[in-house]
């Protein structure tokens, strides 16, 4: 748990002295969750008061570089080491953007160790980064054993190296995957995805450790996909997540065509929405009812993705049978052009052109 200042938990407790602004401390603690980190510091500087209602918000995120692994292991080293400090258990999201230098490694130990209740961490890397044999040049994933967010976008020695990694986070709810690994494209390992797992992101190098998601499949409810040519193993992800996936990116390149191939969400049958970039450019925004056969459809008004990938991919879910026969309202040339395979199975769609 997060240690409180004596000046905040003193508010909490009702004790408004020297805090004069006549606003509930709810409402405050709202206003300062808008500001930028340069107007807190600001703030901060007003009264011991103010202090200890920034300084949660101010010290929540820490950066480490290449370049800044020199410092921390100095004078701040200290400062998170003094017996009155309390910036190391407000930190709870932790960037590692470079990997850390062999010779400095017993240094920074002793830091990313103090930092108790981080529950976001982000490692972004341009080389290989960790190797299971060689621990000292590795990310010490110890310390962060209540992670429950997980960014990765680097390369690994192998692919076991990557499992390894992953699952070093027991507790991890959301992964994004932006990572490549020398040798196969997937060997065997012994590691299993983390169960805890429902927010799964994967770009296109990544997606080919779809194989390995398949061997023990978390009930994922909130998926994106960075397609490629073949969608053969998106699908088998999609078929095999079921009923438990709620929300669904798409994101395509323009390597993508209508000829590499349709998804298949025929039992996907408690979708609440399904998302269609270019690149990060929302192309169309669904969100299926399957009791009434109806779709809301928002369409950008400028993109460079075929809507006939959106027809077709709304146009596999199983929609519930309709009690009497069931027409679609006439809804002019432009439903016809657009969503023709949906029309054919009586599913109506309502359009939004932004």
């Amino acid at each position: 748990m997060v240690q409180e200042e004596p000046a905040f938990a003193a508010l909490l407790q009702g004790d408004t002295k020297g805090f004069e602004l006549g606003l509930p401390l709810e409402l405050v603690l709202d206003i300062l969750g808008l500001l930028d980190v340069s107007t807190l510091v600001k703030c901060a500087a007003v009264c011991r008061t103010w202090l200890s209602l920034t300084r949660p918000r101010v010290f929540t995120h820490l950066v480490l570089t290449e370049a800044r692994q020199t410092r921390l292991s100095g004078s701040f080293k200290d400062v998170l080491n003094h017996p009155l400090s309390t910036i190391s258990s407000l930190v709870t999201s932790l960037t590692i953007m470079d990997p850390l230098d062999r010779t400095l490694s017993s240094d920074i130990l002793p830091l990313l160790n103090s930092l108790v209740n981080v529950r976001e961490l982000e490692v972004k890397t341009e080389e290989a980064f960790y190797n299971a044999e060689e621990f000292s040049m590795s990310i010490p994933t110890q310390p962060f054993r209540s992670i429950t967010s997980l960014k990765v976008s680097t390369d690994f020695p192998d692919f076991a190296n990557l499992t390894t990694f992953i699952c070093a986070f027991p507790h991890l709810e959301s992964l994004y995957l932006d990572a490549d690994w020398a040798g196969p494209a997937i060997s065997p390992s012994t590691n299993r995805p983390p169960p805890s797992l429902r927010e799964l992101r994967i770009t296109s190098l990544a997606g080919f450790i779809i194989p390995w998601f398949l061997s023990a499949l978390p009930p994922i409810e909130d998926l994106e996909v960075f397609v490629d040519h073949d969608v053969t193993l998106s699908n088998e992800l999609l078929r095999a997540l079921g009923p438990s996936l709620r929300r669904l990116e798409l994101r395509f390149d323009e390597y993508f065509s209508g000829s590499d191939g349709s998804f298949d969400l025929s039992l996907n049958s408690r979708l609440e929405s399904v998302q269609f970039k270019f690149y990060d450019q929302v192309v169309a925004s669904c969100f299926p009812s399957f009791i009434s056969r109806e779709i809301r459809i928002r369409i950008a008004s400028n993109h460079d993705l075929p809507l006939s990938i959106v027809d077709e991919t709304m146009a596999s879910l199983s929609f519930q049978e309709p009690e009497k026969p069931y027409s679609v309202p006439a809804s002019g040339d432009t439903f016809m052009t657009l969503f023709p395979r949906c029309r054919a199975k009586s599913i109506a769609c309502i359009v939004n052109m932004k």
